[in-house]
């Protein structure tokens, strides 16, 4: 996709400026690591090489079934009073994390007809942590005034000698570093296989949270739920190679796009010969225009869970929501979608490795009308793709996925 210029905001007798863009610098991050660290570099390859093992087979997707809850310390580094936010404002946040991460935040619905049935629940919750590393009692918020005006990508707000504060255990914790951030910088994050001492997500002020200094366009605290998606493994969607349309997320279901999307980029926008998705949680747009995960980054998350952050959290919930619509992944040129129309009946839609089939907006009537639909008795551990088995038959028929079961009629 060609990115759409900034958005100008003009007023009545004053010059036109330009419209704030996000700006991440995990990537500037995890280059500089693997420049300087051959550590790293090495355990990127393993990270890699679980999380393809998971796209691959789903078998191997079965090590954490139900809810991950992970809690987290905030580090709340001031130079300001008005930098020195609120315990009401980081719990704002804390709450949109877990509504984005669990597929309820109400903008969900949002989402693009042709995306929306690959909106996916990541199976994650977090919490502020209610012991410390040696055991005693904490909020999990730590706060600290600082002589440093600004903090940049270089780590400088995670160490206690450089005008920061140092982190928790990596392995027991998700560190989260609230602070002024310059350069226009948003936030950055720490893929997982870094170093210990500095790993977690960074986020500047004004984009933490929902009340407070949080301030438009990045007032609904996507900010964090971006960072924290790359501290769980996701990348950019558009692969990081500028407008090339040749990177890759290393995720199926989300289609190439030539470089990030911005602001509130109006649906469908089109590159690299298709119809992205521009509204993930891990683009840059605004957070009005961010509302979902797809099912493939979902399992990256989760292959992420089962390697390099298992010890994060021992601690698994029960409940489980079902994603939109059944979704199988034939491989990465091929997924086929199935919904439910308003009039009962099933529809189906695919995604050829190019271009949605029979069209962007279009589905292709199955026939038949769903009569009843039953809850599994048993509790399935994770959302399962619909099986070869299951493929739309003459009707009626009785078809079997992670939610439940559907029985139609012709």
């Amino acid at each position: 996709m060609t990115c759409p210029p900034p958005a100008v905001v003009v007023a009545a007798g004053t010059a036109a400026a330009p419209r704030r863009a996000r700006r991440c610098g995990t990537m500037d991050v995890h280059r500089r690591l693997l420049a300087t660290s051959p550590e790293y570099a090495r355990a990127r390859s393993a990270i890699e090489n679980m999380a393809r093992q998971y796209e691959l087979d789903p078998s191997a997707a079965a090590q954490r079934p139900g809810v991950t809850r992970i809690p987290v310390v905030v580090n709340v580094v001031w130079n300001t009073p008005q930098q020195n936010i609120s315990d009401a404002q980081i719990t704002s946040q804390i709450d949109v994390l877990n509504r984005d991460f669990r597929r309820t935040n109400p903008d969900v619905n949002n989402t693009p007809a042709p995306f929306l049935p690959l909106a996916t629940d990541a199976r994650i919750e977090f919490f502020l942590a209610t012991v410390d590393p040696d055991g005693a009692p904490t909020t999990g918020i730590r706060r600290r005034q600082t002589t440093v005006s600004s903090f940049s990508h270089n780590d400088a707000v995670k160490s206690q000698a450089t005008g920061g504060l140092d982190a928790w255990p990596s392995d027991r914790y998700l560190n989260m570093w609230v602070c002024q951030l310059g350069g226009g910088l948003l936030g950055y994050a720490q893929f997982p296989g870094g170093p210990p001492a500095t790993d977690g997500v960074v986020i500047t002020h004004t984009a933490f949270g929902t009340t407070g200094t949080a301030a438009p366009p990045f007032h609904l605290g996507r900010t964090a739920t971006h960072e924290i998606g790359h501290w769980l493994n996701l990348n950019h969607i558009w692969g990081d190679d500028g407008t090339g349309c040749n990177g890759t997320d290393n995720v199926a279901d989300t289609p190439n796009q030539g470089g990030a999307n911005t602001g509130k980029p109006t649906f469908p926008r089109f590159s690299c010969n298709n119809g992205p998705n521009g509204d993930m949680f891990m683009n840059y747009v605004d957070d009005e225009a961010m509302f979902m995960f797809s099912a493939g980054q979902v399992a990256r998350m989760q292959a992420c869970l089962d390697g390099p952050r298992a010890t994060i959290s021992p601690i698994l919930a029960a409940s489980i929501r079902p994603s939109s619509s059944p979704v199988v992944a034939w491989g990465a040129n091929r997924l086929d979608v199935f919904v439910t129309g308003t009039d009962s009946a099933l529809y189906h839609k695919w995604w050829n490795g190019s271009s949605w089939g029979p069209s962007l907006t279009g589905y292709e009537g199955l026939g038949g009308v769903i009569t009843a639909f039953r809850q599994p008795s048993r509790r399935v551990p994770r959302e399962e793709p619909v099986s070869v088995e299951a493929m739309p038959t003459p009707l009626p028929f009785q078809h079997e996925y992670g939610g439940g079961s559907a029985a139609y009629r012709s």
